[in-house]
C-alpha cells in the first residue's frame, strides 16, 4: 500500500510541508482508483502524521480536515451476501464428498463456526478440542510485505475465541485428520505433530488467501447456484441463522469475535421471509381477538 500508492503521492515531500490540500488531492485521486481502500491509505497517511506531531515534526495533522468521498447508495436492493440454511444445503449437496472431502469440510468450518478467510487458513489441529467439541481462535493468516503470507494475533482481544463445535461437524474433522494423515505418509510428511495445519497445499504449506474464493466461485458456477455469495458470506450466513434461529445477540457477538453488538445486528441486515410472514400474521390474530 505504501510502495503502491502513498509514497508516490507524498514520498519526495518533506512531511512538514504536507497541507491539507495535497492529502485531498491524494485521496480523491486513490478514490477514483478505488471505492473501498482508500479508506486504509488515508487512514496510514494520518498515523503517519499523528506520530510526526507526537516527535515535534508537524504542529498539527493535516489529515484531520481532510473531508472523505464516498460513493452514493445505489437504487434497489443490495445483493444478499448470505444463504438460509435450506441454500447453504444444497451447496453442500453440490460437493462430491468421495473425491473432494477436504473442500467440503473447509466449507464445513466456515459455515458452523463463523471463522474468517485467514483465521480458518491458520487453524491447527491443536486448535481442536475434540474432547470439547470446540474449535479456538488465536491467529489470522495475512499477507505482509511483498504479498508473503504471514500469520498474525486477532485484530482486536474479542478475536481470540474458542468456538463450540456441533457433533456433526467433529465427525468430519475426525475424518479429515485420518485421511489428511494417511496421503501425506504417502508422500514421506509426518503431519502428526499439534502444529500441523487444518489445511494446507500440496507441500503441506499454507494455501493462498485466494483458494478458499476460487473453489467458492468453480462450486457455484458448476451448479448454477444463486445468490451468489461470497467467502465472507459463510460468516455472514452463520451469524444471519444463528439470529434466526433465535440465539441472543450477545452469544453470536461473542461466538464471531465482535467487539460490539451493533456490529453484528450490522450483518444481519436480512430477517427471513417467514419470521416476516408469521410477524405479520401474528399482529393480524392478536388483533381480530
Amino acid at each position: 500500500m505504501f510502495d503502491n500508492h502513498i509514497l508516490p503521492a507524498f514520498g519526495d515531500k518533506r512531511i512538514a510541508t504536507i497541507t491539507t490540500k495535497d492529502v485531498q488531492k491524494a485521496v480523491k485521486q486513490w478514490f477514483e482508483f478505488t471505492s473501498a481502500n482508500y479508506k486504509r491509505w488515508y487512514n496510514y497517511v494520518s498515523s503517519v502524521m499523528d506520530y510526526a506531531v507526537r516527535q515535534g515534526y508537524m504542529d498539527k495533522n493535516p489529515a484531520k480536515a481532510v473531508v472523505l468521498p464516498h460513493h452514493d447508495d445505489l437504487a434497489g436492493d443490495e445483493p444478499e451476501n448470505f444463504w438460509t440454511k435450506e441454500q447453504m444445503n444444497h451447496f453442500f449437496s453440490c460437493i462430491d464428498q468421495a473425491a473432494h472431502f477436504d473442500i467440503f469440510v473447509m466449507f464445513r468450518v466456515l459455515a458452523y463456526t463463523g471463522v474468517r478467510r485467514g483465521e480458518l487458513l491458520a487453524l491447527t489441529w491443536n486448535d481442536v478440542s475434540f474432547k470439547d467439541n470446540s474449535v479456538k481462535v488465536n491467529k489470522t493468516l495475512t499477507q505482509g510485505d511483498k504479498g508473503r503470507q504471514i500469520v498474525q494475533a486477532p485484530k482486536t482481544r474479542a478475536g481470540r475465541r474458542t468456538i463450540p463445535v456441533d457433533n456433526q461437524t467433529i465427525a468430519y474433522l475426525k475424518r479429515w485428520r485420518r485421511i489428511q494423515q494417511k496421503s501425506f505418509l504417502r508422500l514421506g510428511i509426518n503431519t502428526i505433530g499439534p502444529d500441523q495445519l487444518l489445511f494446507t497445499n500440496t507441500k503441506n504449506g499454507y494455501q493462498s488467501l485466494n483458494t478458499p474464493s476460487k473453489r467458492l466461485h468453480k462450486i457455484q458456477d458448476d451448479n448454477d447456484l444463486t445468490p451468489r455469495i461470497t467467502i465472507h458470506g459463510f460468516r455472514h450466513s452463520f451469524i444471519s441463522n444463528l439470529l434466526i434461529a433465535g440465539v441472543p445477540v450477545t452469544s453470536v457477538q461473542k461466538l464471531v469475535g465482535h467487539t460490539d453488538p451493533t456490529i453484528t445486528l450490522g450483518v444481519y441486515a436480512h430477517v427471513s421471509a417467514k419470521q416476516e410472514s408469521e410477524a405479520t400474521a401474528a399482529l393480524a390474530k392478536y388483533m381480530q381477538n
